[in-house]
């Protein structure tokens, strides 16, 4: 069964989302030398990462990754990496190296890129998720035709192509992301509990969260608002 972290607002959800983050972080400092760490982009993790990167953690032992991107060379204010350059590489964060999606002019060849950026790497020691409030988490999307593959490829990254969002994507397969040793699910806000609590009991839901539910079990920790009293 996952971990669920409630807060009284998404102030304080933050706040508690910073602070297990680097409790994570601690954890996997002393069990080895590098940390791979893979984060979101969106809103929602912003604040999080302005709290991270002002930490007295030693940011120099941290490779970090997206867990997806966008593919919008001509466009960096809609990437992933503009935020997390924004946000999280700042203060003492500047110290992180950071691996972004975008390495080649051609899609293919750059989704190629990815996965051999990330081939020595046998399992992600930390990965933070999102949740959009159509269920969708990294930019795994039901209503992309190329949403099967990403579901259930062995391939670390992926191409999606989703209907409802622009831009294709490059986004972490389930099952790359499903195998990391602690994976934090940070949804703020009761419109994303409720959706959430949903998708777990919805058993002809389509969304990824809910086999992310069943299959990261106890490496699985839920961040959100408290649910509304009745």
């Amino acid at each position: 069964m996952y971990r669920l972290m409630e807060s009284t607002c998404e102030a304080d959800a933050t706040t508690d989302c910073a602070e297990w983050l680097l409790a994570l972080l601690e954890t996997r400092r002393w069990d080895q030398q590098r940390i791979s760490f893979f984060v979101s982009g969106g809103k929602s993790p912003a604040a999080v990462f302005d709290l991270l990167a002002a930490t007295d953690f030693p940011w120099q032992n941290v490779d970090l990754f997206l867990v997806d991107e966008r593919w919008a060379p001509d466009h960096p204010q809609d990437q992933n990496a503009t935020l997390v350059q924004e946000h999280l590489l700042t203060q003492r964060g500047a110290a992180v190296q950071f691996h972004p999606l975008l390495l080649d002019t051609d899609f293919t060849r750059n989704l190629a890129a990815c996965n051999e950026a990330v081939a020595t790497i046998k399992q992600p020691d930390i990965v933070l998720l999102g949740m959009g409030l159509d269920g969708h988490t990294a930019s795994l999307f039901p209503d992309a035709e190329d949403f099967s593959n990403a579901m259930q490829t062995t391939d670390r990254y992926v191409s999606v192509h989703p209907t409802s969002a622009p831009y294709p994507r490059i986004s972490m397969s389930f099952s790359w992301l499903v195998s990391a040793r602690q994976i934090v699910l940070f949804i703020p806000g009761r419109d994303k509990r409720d959706v959430f609590n949903g998708i777990v009991k919805d058993k002809k839901s389509t969304s990824p969260i809910r086999p992310l539910a069943q299959q990261a079990d106890t490496r699985l920790t839920v961040i959100t608002t408290r649910k509304r009293s009745s």
